[in-house]
């Protein structure tokens, strides 16, 4: 039993093990995906660029903001996000317009109150309801308007899992690295 647990270990210790998201349905890094990466030595800087190149323990990156390849060392990766796509807002501003249309026309129409008797006077309550529905159609439609011109890009986190290797020693036995930073 000792044997094949000791097997086991090794066996896991010595297999490459690549970036790869956290669930299991999700693809590997490969080369042009876009990403953003954070780094060690600059935890405040956000690179965003193509994947061109991918090594054993290096990613390489076509930056978005130039035409310039940079090389990150595995090691030095502290975050690493792949882009899901871009995406409008045009519904959310859309509910966004029409409510406040809605609230701006009811509230107008209850402030102004009734209308003196007469032959075309209105109630607060009238009012409100006229008010809030054609300022809330307005409010819709300027909303589509913004919210259609409002993109954001959505990103999905890559783990890393650590690298290990595994190598013979020179003397009796096998050597195992674990990078810890």
């Amino acid at each position: 039993m000792r044997n094949l647990t000791l097997v086991l270990v090794s066996a896991l210790l010595a297999s490459r093990v690549d970036a790869q998201p956290g669930g299991t349905t999700d693809p590997a890094l490969q080369a042009g995906m876009r990403v953003r990466v954070r780094t060690f030595d600059a935890p405040s800087t956000i690179r965003i660029g193509t994947v061109s190149a991918l090594s054993a323990d290096t990613l390489q990156i076509r930056l978005a903001a130039g035409d310039s390849v940079v090389a990150l060392p595995y090691r030095d990766i502290t975050q690493l996000d792949v882009s899901d796509g871009r995406r409008r807002h045009a519904l959310e501003g859309a509910g966004i317009g029409a409510l406040m249309g809605v609230a701006l026309g009811v509230t107008i129409g209850l402030v102004d109150g009734d209308d003196p008797p007469g032959w075309f006077s209105f109630t607060a309550e009238d009012k409100a309801m006229m008010g809030g529905a054609i300022l809330g159609v307005a409010g819709l439609a300027i909303g589509v308007v913004v919210g259609g011109n409002h993109d954001t890009e959505r990103w999905r986190s890559i783990r890393f899992l650590p690298r290990v290797s595994l190598a013979p020693q020179s003397s009796f036995g096998l050597r195992v690295t674990i990078p810890v930073r």
